[in-house]
């Protein structure tokens, strides 16, 4: 039985020892931040309404996982390049649908939700502009996302298994902490087809799954959430890029604009693309070298 009570250990600002600042999560914050940032300057100086909710938002959002982990959620333990690396390798079936012209199933761009407050906020998301909307749908929604359903995991895993079911399976545990987080997601993404919430509830289960069965030490926590994490949002990321018009169209739609907080974006992406292939170059070298 995994202890997920270590979990918790975050909350009181403990950190194993030999834990190191992220590489990979320290980048994709620093980056996030500041383009959040820059949006709501910009919203600011052109008086949209619009663009400063949307900012602050996905701001407040950002922050939810931090106060849960504390100063651990930017610490790790793992190869400084292996969330990169996941990213990487999240992003292949974007490569494909990109050079063959094939869309993915789309996740976000919706603009109807069963929750008024979500509605509301996708109705502005309409008026806040494309490039707006662009970074929405292809950066922010996909690494926020995915670290809150992290937060809201952890914390349903261990509810279950050390609080309320202690003595079920751990798949009985991974069931009851992702029924409820598939029908959030989908809810907040408008979903209204069967298809959608079979779809949402994989991505789910796959989500805790992953975390759950790979964790196995105090030490080695911070770790699973960089690499899971990494996978995920990579994989969330590539729908909504496919569907948007595929990775060129998206990098060449983030220059077109030209604004520093696109700009930030393509570097991130084409950067963590980049180093995510070296990752995986070096370990076949390796391997085989």
């Amino acid at each position: 039985m995994v202890d997920v009570s270590t979990w918790f250990e975050t909350l009181k600002g403990e950190s194993p020892s030999g834990e190191r600042l992220s590489v990979f999560k320290l980048t994709v914050f620093s980056i996030v931040v500041l383009m959040l940032a820059n949006s709501m300057l910009a919203g600011v100086r052109a008086g949209s309404l619009p663009q400063i909710i949307v900012s602050l938002v996905f701001g407040f959002l950002l922050i939810l996982p931090i106060s849960l982990y504390g100063r651990d959620f930017l610490m790790d333990k793992t190869d400084p390049l292996e969330g990169f690396g996941m990213w990487f390798l999240g992003g292949i079936p974007l490569f494909v649908s990109s050079l063959s012209g094939v869309n993915l199933l789309s996740f976000g761009g919706k603009s109807a939700s069963f929750l008024p407050a979500f509605s509301y906020l996708a109705s502005v998301l309409q008026d806040a502009g494309q490039t707006t909307i662009l970074k929405v749908n292809n950066v922010y929604a996909p690494w926020i996302e995915t670290w809150l359903i992290f937060s809201l995991g952890i914390a349903l895993l261990y509810l279950s298994s050390e609080v309320i079911f202690k003595q079920r399976s751990d798949w009985f545990h991974i069931l009851v902490a992702g029924t409820p987080l598939s029908l959030i997601f989908a809810v907040l993404h408008g979903a209204r087809s069967p298809g959608f919430f079979v779809f949402a509830s994989v991505f789910m289960f796959l989500s805790l799954a992953l975390f759950y069965f790979e964790e196995s030490s105090p030490g080695d926590r911070i770790q699973v959430v960089s690499i899971t994490s990494g996978l995920l949002a990579s994989i969330h990321a590539t729908v909504n890029i496919s569907n948007s018009g595929g990775l060129v169209n998206f990098l060449s739609s983030l220059l077109a604009a030209g604004d520093f907080g696109s700009l930030l974006a393509f570097f991130l992406y084409s950067g963590a693309y980049a180093l995510g292939a070296v990752y995986w170059v070096r370990m076949v070298v390796r391997k085989f070298g």
